[in-house]
């Protein structure tokens, strides 16, 4: 099969759009909007990835995998690990503008402590915050280093999805 025979199959097209269309899909996302199972969808997959179509990302912790097209920046994958948790995603809204401990987070966002240490240490691995001793009290903050980046990957899925195949 030819580059271009490959997006002949209707299902394989379909998929090529979502992940056009939603960088940093999960395959369990592919199969609920395709209505496809999960055996279906990854042999397809393999396809569109050995013909350099799209390329995928696996997280062990959490466990994942997202995917996105060849020509989608690989510097903002980890990002799409944050972004598609609403709890880091208030935490760095909340971070961008002051230094909070955990209980403040807890506080403010109505969830619990061991919850919001989940997400700092995710977002610290990412280096997307920082942890600063203040006396007695250990706050964190928003690693000013990334603002760019972050607002390069916000405006990255704002934006129009890329043309269609």
């Amino acid at each position: 099969m030819t580059r271009e025979e490959i997006l002949e199959n209707t299902t394989r097209t379909s998929i090529l759009r979502l992940v056009q269309a939603n960088p940093g899909i999960h395959i369990r996302e592919l199969c609920q909007k395709i209505e496809a199972n999960n055996s279906v969808i990854r042999s397809h997959l393999k396809v569109l990835e050995a013909f350099n179509y799209i390329r995928r990302k696996n997280y062990l912790n959490p466990k994942m995998t997202l995917l996105f097209t060849k020509e989608f920046p690989e510097k903002y994958d980890d990002y799409f690990v944050i972004w598609k948790n609403e709890t880091a995603r208030q935490m760095i809204q909340l971070l961008l503008h002051e230094k909070l401990n955990i209980s403040d987070l807890s506080l403010q966002l109505n969830v619990h402590h061991s919850t919001i240490q989940y997400h700092l240490e995710k977002l610290s691995s990412f280096n997307l915050v920082l942890k600063q001793q203040e006396g007695q009290s250990t706050k964190f903050t928003f690693n000013n280093e990334k603002l760019e980046d972050l607002d390069k990957f916000l405006a990255l899925i704002t934006s129009p999805p890329l043309p269609q195949v």
